[in-house]
């Protein structure tokens, strides 16, 4: 049953409600309590889908407009180049561009330079691989001079060649026929054996074939009684088996029947324990049965307080980096502040204001001279220079940190008011639960344990597991009840039919034994068929063989025959070719002679 939930999505409860519903009896469903219904119509519908999407919406949305308001504020610290800084750059630009064209022209010359020296190397390794080809070639000349001198005494014999060459053929063909009559002549001693003994074996064959056909005409009288006492045992066997057959199946059936009321007691006695078991687990755990209806809402407030405590935690954890960032750069201002106020002790600005103003020829307010040697310098000192760069600096570095520290705090404040909004949401789930589960004790521990939500499903799931169950139990134990009467009644009947096919198996038993008794005594026991089977089958045994064996002798004849013309006719040939090496040695005795001659003079 709990598997079938898992499945269809369904308790037992709310699909025969949501049955009746499509059936039309609505009063069934509008006796339902307000949950039910909302949680029936919610399956049956899959309008459930929508407060989930609308809780992960409202999520969402909140951390892409914190994610929007931190890439806002780092657009802020992005500074740009002043016109002084773009126009220095420019300037390095330009001079790069100066040394990389300069090093391009240096690079080009070594890379002819380099390009001239593998060439040359290639030539020179070219030349030294032609010096030593031609010496190979002289040496190889040399060794071939005695390959030269053999091919001269090989044409000076060509005359003769073909005469040489036919008599060492012929001498091979002499020697292979020679061979080959000996063979012949070998196989034909062995075939003449074999004649003698496949004549032998004839012989043999046929007297054991007349013998054998004696013997089956003796036995012919008591192989028609064997059959006649087979067909009778096989009909009383026929009659053993069935008897048998049905004293089995009735003694099968009364044993089914006994083990049947058997088991109806047995499944009665654990249908009672299963009932104790559960009213017991019931009893045990009372205090959940106001919280079972309401699991799944308590579940959905668990979870929306462990994200929202989770989130809040994780959003103070920023707070306080941040927090800890600000004070950090606020030491840092302060410490450019304090460098600023130096630098301005140094040169202060009424000072450079004065001199700009000064005129030749009229006093100096300050010191009353009439000549201003230092209002003739053009632009600021070098000295001074570098101390307006360096005010100018610290003043961009006291301006950029400024920004920097109103930007953090910005985010602090979004992140207070995103940590109290995951506050109020975790204290109003906690203030609802605290509702639902007053008579669960130390619910808060399982809750910060992370165990309380499995503990809840674990337990509804059994709590709906054993509430049908008990109902199943309770519907079984009437069933057996009916069923255990019935199957006593029907065990007494089988009792007595057992009895009486027991008798009627008794006496086809002695009726089976009586004629296995008279049958032991003709043709040691075996069956008629199978004798005359085997003796049919040694005489079509024994008359296969005869032929084979007569067949077989007149192959040999024949092979006889074909061995002698064989060995005539290789007779025949080595004369000839005892003649034709005659005449070749003659020739090759007399060119012989005439070399011999030829050499001397």
């Amino acid at each position: 049953l709990s598997k079938i939930s898992e499945l269809i999505g369904l308790t037992f409860f709310q699909f025969t409600r949501s049955v009746l519903l499509a059936q039309g009896d609505f009063a069934t469903f509008l006796k339902a309590t307000q949950k039910e219904k909302a949680e029936l119509l919610e399956k049956l519908t899959g309008t459930d889908i929508y407060s989930r999407i609308s809780a992960k919406i409202y999520e969402k949305s909140k951390q892409a407009e914190q994610e929007l308001n931190t890439l806002n504020e780092r657009i802020k610290d992005i500074a740009l180049l002043s016109d002084e800084e773009l126009e220095t750059l420019n300037q390095e630009k330009q001079s790069v561009k100066k040394e990389i064209g300069l090093i391009t022209v240096e690079t080009e010359q070594l890379s002819n330079k380099i390009k001239w020296l593998s060439e040359k190397e290639l030539l020179e390794r070219g030349v030294k691989e032609a010096r030593q080809a031609f010496d190979e070639s002289e040496r190889k000349i040399e060794e071939a001079q005695i390959r030269y001198a053999y091919l001269k005494k090989v044409d000076s014999v060509q005359e003769i060649r073909d005469s040489f060459m036919e008599l060492k053929g012929a001498q091979n063909q002499l020697t292979e026929k020679a061979t080959n009559r000996a063979n012949r002549e070998e196989d034909l001693k062995t075939n003449e054996i074999l004649l003698k003994e496949v004549s032998e074996q004839v012989i043999s064959i046929e007297n054991e074939l007349i013998g054998h056909k004696e013997k089956k005409a003796a036995l012919e009288p008591e192989i028609r009684r064997a059959r006649e006492l087979d067909i009778r045992i096989s009909e009383a066997k026929n009659n053993l088996a069935t008897a048998e057959e049905e004293y089995k199946v009735t003694d099968k059936a009364k044993n089914e029947a006994v083990k049947s009321v058997e088991e109806t007691h047995r499944q009665i006695k654990v249908t009672q324990q299963a009932t104790e078991s559960i009213n017991q687990w019931f009893g045990d755990h009372d205090h959940y049965q106001a919280i079972i209806p309401r699991t799944e809402l308590i579940i959905n407030l668990l979870k929306d307080a462990a994200t929202s405590d989770d989130k809040a935690a994780s959003n103070s954890k920023l707070l306080k980096a941040s927090i800890e960032i600000v004070e950090h750069e606020k030491q840092t201002l302060e410490t450019q502040k304090k460098e600023a106020e130096r630098l301005n002790n140094l040169l202060p600005s009424e000072i450079a204001t004065l001199r700009a103003t000064l005129v030749e020829g009229e006093p100096c307010p300050v010191c009353g001279s009439l000549h201003h040697p230092a209002s003739n310098v053009v632009g600021d000192s070098l000295e001074e220079a570098k101390l307006k760069k360096a005010k100018a600096d610290i003043q961009r570095s006291i301006d950029d940190i400024t920004k920097k520290i109103d930007s953090h705090n910005a985010e602090n404040i979004g992140l207070k008011s995103i940590i109290d909004g995951y506050s109020k949401s975790y204290g109003e789930s906690m203030e609802k639960l605290n509702g639902y589960l007053t008579g669960l004790p130390h619910w808060q521990e399982q809750f910060k344990n992370g165990a309380l939500a499995p503990t809840l499903q674990k337990v509804a799931q059994q709590w709906n597991k054993y509430t049908n169950e008990l109902k199943e139990a309770e519907k079984q134990a009437g069933m057996l009840s009916t069923q255990l009467t019935h199957e006593q009644n029907r065990a007494g009947e089988r009792i007595k039919t057992l009895t009486a096919k027991k008798q009627t198996f008794e006496t086809a038993t002695r009726k089976n034994e009586d004629l296995n008794t008279e049958r032991a005594g003709l043709l040691g026991g075996k069956k008629a068929d199978e004798i005359e089977q085997k003796l049919s089958a040694r005489q079509q045994d024994l008359e296969n063989k005869f032929n084979t064996l007569t067949g077989r002798k007149s192959e040999i004849n024949t092979t006889q025959e074909t061995y002698k013309g064989i060995i005539e006719q290789i007779s025949g040939e080595i004369s000839q070719l005892q003649e034709k090496t005659g005449s070749l040695q003659h020739q090759v005795a007399e060119w012989l002679a005439q070399q011999k001659e030829t050499m001397t003079r």
